[in-house]
Order: C-alpha cells, then sequence, then structure tokens
C-alpha cells in the first residue's frame, strides 16, 4: 500500500470549493467500467470544456472497460499512471458488487481497491486532482430478462458501495459525486412524470444516451460548473446597453419599435443530445450550468418575436424578457447548432480514441501513454503513430468549429399576449402526451350481457406535431376483441376515431375482469419507450327494478319485505374504485369487502337494501365527513322534459350509538318533500353491516315515477381499514361519483313493472 508524507498529501489537496475543477492545459483520464467504455459522458464533459472555455486545450482520455471491478490495479497502472494525468475521474463499482445482495465483504474489498488506486495517483503526482464518481443504479423495471442482471435487490448495493466510497474519499480528501443518489433521484422524478415510458437504459444497466447526459450534468455540477455562460442586459426605451457578462455587445438600434443588437460572446452553450432533449427538465440542466440570460427592460409591446441571425427562434413575453430568458432553452439558435458541430467533432475524436486504446494499448504494442513500446515491429510502430495522428487530426477539427461568432439578436414586437410561463408548454416533454377515450359499453345489468358491442376510441393529440400510436386489447377470459390491434397516426392538434367489436363470449358467467385496451406512443422514432395508457373498458349499466308488492318498514332488517327486489352483488376487484389504481392489490377479497345492493319502487318513493361485507367498519367521523370513512352512497341525475335537472348525493352511516345521514347534494330538497327514511342493522350477520333506505319522490324533483320512465344513479360503499397502508378506498359500481362527479358516467336505473 502506498502512503504519503504530510507535505505531500497537503500538496494534493483539490482547489478552493469555488474554482471550476479542471484547468487550461489539463490531461483527464476518464477510468470506469462499460458505463463508461466508448460511452457519451466523457464526450459530454469533453464538449463543455470545448463549448464554455474555447481557448483551453485540454485532452481527455476514455479508459473505460467493459465488465472491469476495481481489482484490476495493473490496468488501472497502466491505463491512469502511465499517462501521467492531472485530472482523473474514477467511476467504478457496478461490477464489483457481482449483481448480488448486499456482501460488507465485498464492500471492503471495493474500498482497498479504491484506495489503492488513489495512492497509485498521489505517488506519481501529489497534484494530480482524483474525482470519485459512484456508479448509477440499475433499472430493475426495465429488464425483462430473468437472466440478466438488472435485479431488484442490486439498486440498495450499488448505494450501499456509493455511501462507503463517500465515506473514503472524505477521508482521503478527494472530490466525491454521489452519482448513484443523485442519477436515482432522477429516475424516480422521471417515473412520477412519465411512468413506465421513462427509462435511461435499454437493458436496465447500461445508461443510453439520456443516462449518459445526466451523469455528465452531475459530474459538472460536482466540478462546480459555472452557471453563466453569458448576460446581457438591455434598456430598450433609452437605448442603453445596462450589463454584460462573457459577452461584448454592439450596434444596438430601436427602431419602430423593434430592438436588435450584434453580440459575440466568450463561449458557446452546452447542448444537450436531441434523444435526452425531452427528460432535460428533470435537471433544469440549461439554468444550473448553461444560462444565456438576456434581459430587456422597458418594452412597449406586450410580448416579442426573438430571431437570431434572421432566423424566428421562439416567443416571449415582455414580462419574462424584463425578468431575463435563457436563450440556451432553444436548441434551434445558430450558437447551439456550432455547438451541435462541436459535440459532432468531440464524438469522432473520442471513439478514434476509444479505438486506439482497444487496438494498441490492451494488445501491447502502445503503451498506457500510447507510445508505441520497444520490440514491435515497424508496421505496427508506424500504425500506432498514424493512429495517433489521426486522434491529433480530429482534435484539431474540434478547434476550427469551437470559435464563437458574432450574432444579430432582434427582437419584433407583437400584439399577442404571451404568458411569462408560456415556455414550460413548449417543451418537449410537455408536448408529449396524446389523450385517448373508450365509449362505455351499454350493459344490461339484470342479466349481465353487452347489449351493444360497438365501442370507439377517439386519439387526440392537442400538440403541434403528430404522434404514431398503438392500440392493443387485452382481453381476459370470457372476451373477445375484433381487431385486437390498430396503429394510427394523429396529426398535430387533431384526433383519430377507431371502432373496434367488443364482446362477452358465450359460457362465461361474469362480466369482470374486464377488457384493457393499452394505447403506446412515442416521443420521436428514436426514443426506445412508449408512453403507456390503460384504459379498462368503461361500462355503462341499464338495470331494471322490480316494484315494491306492498308497504316497506324501514328497519334495518332487510330479510323481509325484500323477496321481489332485483339485486346484484359488488365482489370483484374490478369494482374497487380508489385515487391510486395500484391501490386496488390491497383489497383482500369478498370477505375483506364487498356488498350486495337490493332495488325496488312504488309510487311513494325509491327503496335500496344494501348488505355490506366488511372485516371491519370504521365509522367515527363528522356526518358531513362520514365519506371519509365506512358508509353507503347514492347519486341520482333526474331529468324531466322543460324543467331544471335535479342533482342528489346522500350518504348513510352507522355509527356506534346512532344512524345518520348527509346530504351532499348540488339541488336543494323542495319545499314541503317528504323525509329520507334510513336504519342499518348492525352486524345483520359477522363482518355485515345492511342500510335500508327509502328516499321519497318528491326528494328527487323533478323525477315523477311510472313504469318505463328511467334515471341515472350509481351506489358507492366506503371503506376505512386501520390497517397499515390500506387505508381509504371505495367500492363503486359505475364511476361518476367517487373520484370525480359526473352524472354521465352512472347507471340507468328503469322502473319496472
Amino acid at each position: 500500500m502506498y502512503r504519503l508524507s504530510a507535505v505531500l498529501l497537503l500538496a494534493a489537496l483539490a482547489l478552493p470549493s469555488w474554482a471550476f475543477y479542471l484547468r487550461d492545459r489539463d490531461r483527464v483520464v476518464c477510468y470506469g467500467d462499460s458505463i463508461t467504455d466508448s460511452q457519451w459522458y466523457p464526450t459530454l464533459l469533453e464538449t463543455y470544456i470545448l463549448t464554455r472555455y474555447p481557448k483551453w486545450r485540454v485532452t481527455f482520455l476514455n479508459r473505460g472497460q467493459s465488465g472491469d471491478n476495481t481489482g484490476s490495479l495493473k490496468r488501472f497502472a497502466r491505463d491512469v499512471v502511465e499517462n501521467r494525468p492531472t485530472a482523473v475521474t474514477f467511476m467504478m463499482g457496478y461490477n464489483d458488487g457481482g449483481y448480488q445482495r448486499l456482501n460488507p465483504v465485498g464492500v471492503d474489498k471495493f474500498i482497498g481497491n479504491v484506495d489503492e488506486s488513489v495512492q497509485q495517483v498521489r505517488m506519481m503526482n501529489p497534484r494530480t486532482r482524483m474525482m470519485l464518481l459512484s456508479s448509477p443504479p440499475n433499472e430493475c423495471m426495465v429488464s425483462t430478462d430473468k437472466n440478466w442482471v438488472s435485479h431488484e435487490y442490486y439498486p440498495y448495493a450499488l448505494l450501499s458501495y456509493s455511501d462507503a466510497e463517500a465515506k473514503l474519499a472524505k477521508k482521503l480528501q478527494v472530490d466525491f459525486v454521489d452519482i448513484t443518489r443523485q442519477y436515482g433521484q432522477t429516475m424516480g422524478l422521471g417515473e412520477v412524470m412519465a411512468g413506465s415510458s421513462f427509462a435511461l437504459s435499454r437493458d436496465g444497466v447500461h445508461p443510453q444516451e439520456e443516462g449518459q447526459t445526466i451523469i455528465a450534468y452531475y459530474a459538472l455540477r460536482g466540478m462546480n460548473a459555472e452557471e453563466i455562460l453569458a448576460e446581457t442586459a438591455i434598456d430598450a426605451k433609452d437605448k442603453g446597453v445596462i450589463d454584460t457578462k462573457n459577452c461584448r455587445v454592439r450596434n444596438l438600434k430601436v427602431k419602430n419599435g423593434i430592438i436588435s443588437f450584434d453580440r459575440i460572446c466568450k463561449s458557446l452553450p452546452y447542448p444537450t443530445l436531441p434523444t435526452a432533449r425531452p427528460f432535460a427538465f428533470l435537471t433544469n440542466s440549461d439554468d444550473y450550468i448553461n444560462m444565456d440570460r438576456l434581459i430587456v427592460k422597458k418594452l412597449a409591446a406586450p410580448s416579442y418575436a426573438i430571431s437570431i441571425d434572421d432566423k424566428r427562434i421562439g416567443e416571449v413575453s415582455a414580462a419574462e424578457l424584463a425578468e431575463g430568458v435563457n436563450l440556451s432553452r432553444y436548441d434551434n439558435s445558430s450558437m447551439m447548432m456550432q455547438s451541435y458541430n462541436v459535440m459532432a467533432a468531440v464524438r469522432e475524436k473520442s471513439l478514434l480514441d476509444c479505438r486506439f486504446w482497444r487496438e494498441f494499448i490492451t494488445t501491447g504494442k502502445a503503451n498506457g501513454a500510447g507510445k508505441p513500446v520497444k520490440g514491435i515491429s515497424d508496421d505496427d510502430a508506424a500504425a500506432v503513430m498514424a493512429a495517433q495522428a489521426k486522434i491529433r487530426e480530429a482534435m484539431a477539427k474540434c478547434y476550427t468549429l469551437n470559435t464563437p461568432a458574432k450574432h444579430t439578436i432582434t427582437m419584433t414586437p407583437l400584439d399577442k399576449k404571451i404568458s411569462p410561463n408560456s415556455y414550460l408548454a413548449e417543451r418537449e416533454f410537455a408536448k408529449g402526451f396524446l389523450d385517448v377515450s373508450v365509449s362505455p359499453m351499454p350493459i344490461n345489468w339484470n342479466i349481465s350481457r353487452p347489449t351493444n358491442a360497438n365501442v370507439t376510441v377517439i386519439v387526440s393529440n392537442p400538440n403541434p406535431t403528430e404522434h404514431k400510436s398503438q392500440l392493443e386489447w387485452q382481453c381476459p377470459t370470457g372476451w373477445q376483441a375484433n381487431p385486437t390491434t390498430a396503429t394510427v397516426t394523429v396529426p398535430g392538434n387533431g384526433k383519430v376515431t377507431v371502432n373496434f367489436q367488443v364482446d362477452r363470449t358465450v359460457g362465461s358467467l361474469s362480466l369482470a375482469p374486464l377488457p384493457v385496451l393499452r394505447a403506446r406512443w412515442w416521443w420521436s422514432d428514436n426514443w426506445a419507450y412508449g408512453l403507456t395508457k390503460e384504459i379498462e373498458l368503461p361500462i355503462k349499466p341499464t338495470w331494471t327494478i322490480a316494484k315494491a308488492r306492498g308497504p316497506m318498514t324501514i328497519d334495518g332488517d332487510i330479510t323481509r319485505e325484500w323477496d321481489n327486489a332485483t339485486q346484484f352483488t359488488l365482489n370483484d376487484r374490478t369494482f374497487v374504485d380508489t385515487a391510486i389504481t395500484g391501490k386496488r392489490a390491497t383489497w383482500m377479497g369478498p370477505q375483506d369487502l364487498s356488498a350486495t345492493v337490493k332495488a325496488q319502487w312504488d309510487d311513494t318513493a325509491l327503496y335500496l337494501a344494501v348488505d355490506v361485507a366488511d372485516d371491519e367498519h370504521l365509522q367515527e367521523a363528522e356526518p358531513s365527513m362520514m365519506w371519509s370513512e365506512d358508509m353507503l352512497q347514492f347519486a341520482a341525475y333526474m331529468q324531466d322534459p322543460k324543467k331544471p335537472v335535479g342533482r342528489y348525493e346522500f350518504g348513510f352511516a352507522a355509527y356506534r350509538d346512532k344512524d345518520d345521514m348527509a346530504d351532499y347534494s348540488s339541488t336543494r330538497a323542495p319545499a314541503g318533500s317528504d323525509p329520507i327514511r334510513f336504519a342499518t342493522g348492525r352486524p345483520s350477520a359477522p363482518g355485515h353491516c345492511t342500510y335500508e333506505v327509502a328516499i321519497p319522490w318528491t326528494r328527487l324533483a323533478p323525477f315523477v315515477p311510472q313504469p318505463g320512465k328511467s334515471f341515472l344513479s350509481t351506489v358507492v360503499i366506503g371503506d376505512r381499514d386501520s390497517q397499515p397502508g390500506k387505508g381509504y378506498t371505495y367500492l363503486a359500481w359505475t364511476p361518476g361519483i367517487a373520484y370525480g362527479k359526473n352524472p354521465f358516467d352512472m347507471a340507468t336505473i328503469v322502473l319496472g313493472e
């Protein structure tokens, strides 16, 4: 184990915390495994240097080797120490964990190898800066191959390796960037925003261009990358330049409300890979390390079109210009296009360097510094020198492209008003969503049969650019769809309608589970993961209820006077209605929550009897809040020609010492209407609670009952459990009452004979 004296340790201390990590004339080695090998983040780090510091001459070497780990100390000596770098980025650890559950002994070995690597560098040159970058976590949700290494327990192992590496970095006084945690937090935010369409790798392990961009961003933040690229402040009224930073302004003109000036900056904007652009907002990288702020005060018009070199790049409000617009957010500007050219040239040079390493250094024809080794043939030595010459030529090309040029910026007044936050809606992510709706299938609830098998799917595109979408029906046993799939191209600001024949096959005994339409679409042709939206086939029940044979007694006992009633049972997960669909998994079966609903009518009232099976009855809320605990909720939408509609919603609850109801109706009860009668039975059987309700027709104006007439209605059973994680949920016959009030989602109730 190498050791340093106290004097050498003091000499090895990093730059002040405010200074940028790299310097002019640096020789940087990016050391790592397959996440580094020929990958983009070293290219992006070098691109940042060439765009932000065009006059610097910094050498970058990618020395990543797929499948390697920190135990390859001889390779480290060859690929790092022999190069005698002035700065090193060290991203290892992904393979050290062995893709197994966390093993503290493995962490010990990893930390010992990292320590040894740091000591090798310090013995080579105590002034060399070394930055440890922990590995990004794997994406378990991406890998569908059970034999692949993206195991669900491995992210924790990698996070543990990162935590141990952070402690070592502090002990050794070397720089450390917690890529594992920062990258993982970005992954989590992306999954919240885009669900299954968000992933940063194709195999669960190796970050693609999107993930590599995020690694580079966090590495640059760890290197103290400066926020400000340039700043230009103009006074439009007094025709003056208020202030500039990292740029020069000439030829400021204000004529007929049009403001224009010439500007040359010290730097170019830092480009974001087009494939990573849709999710760049997750890190706000432009605002944090790429701010080209244009401030224009005392503007006369409400908004302006911004053009650069006679090319319109966007429209902004005067209010936003007064605060400052970041020109780097426009990837179509002349400056950004130049930066893309620089990045392409850097990438070409980087791949030549990686090829040289693989062809000559790993084969022993050149040493770690890239020089021909003694004893090789003249032809091999010539090949080494020729390859090095190509790399130098490619590097020289980069320097011909990265000199900032003069650009003319023009702001032309517009009459329309633009929100200062309108740019948020212009981000690629905001323009990536489609709206998908599925028409409900009418169901004869008395026999559980579809009355119309035609289902219409409408795909709407509120975005200016077209999107392709795949539609696929996933039909459980007892259902079939024709066609099963369809592919549509939806024009910008347009919609496409697709008709399907969806049938319940003969012999099936239950509607549930229902078919699910799976709609997928993509941000662009090069985006691997499609946005996915799944919609369970909506159903529109029509239920004919019988007329009562005699007077009804409302006492909570539903074993009498209900023999002629029409009934159905809600005892399937399909009817478990939660704010979070995934919480359906907390439903443990009919004994947990189910209900049998009976209904009948006569000339005076509508009658409901509901027997709820619930393993735990909880109701202690105030009556106005009874909906948050165990209760029965009923809603009705009443229409009669030439009369105002009535919207009614009632809650019924069984407390320990009383029965109580709440009126949530948006239509006030008509004057002189009869009272609602209500009683509960607690319990009619173990784990059961019964609700018996009589709602006079006078409370449901303007409806006047007679056979054949119909209205819209539904029932919901609320359930609160004390078990942690279950909380509150609904058992809902139809939508339209629990989450979002829409009476037209409710069932149609027909009064029978």
